[in-house]
């Protein structure tokens, strides 16, 4: 096996990973902004 036939098949390994990645990446920190948003919210509130 080469190492760029290696590397095609790591690519979609890669790829997937990134991509799982990315969406926990953005789950996070729409996480955090929600938190940050509704605390805003509460302070204002009192």
């Amino acid at each position: 096996m080469t190492f760029l036939e290696k590397l095609k098949q790591n690519k979609y390994k890669i790829l997937s990973y990134s991509i799982k990645g990315s969406a926990l990446f953005f789950i996070i920190k729409g996480t955090i902004s929600t938190i940050l948003i509704l605390l805003g919210i509460f302070f204002l509130a009192k």
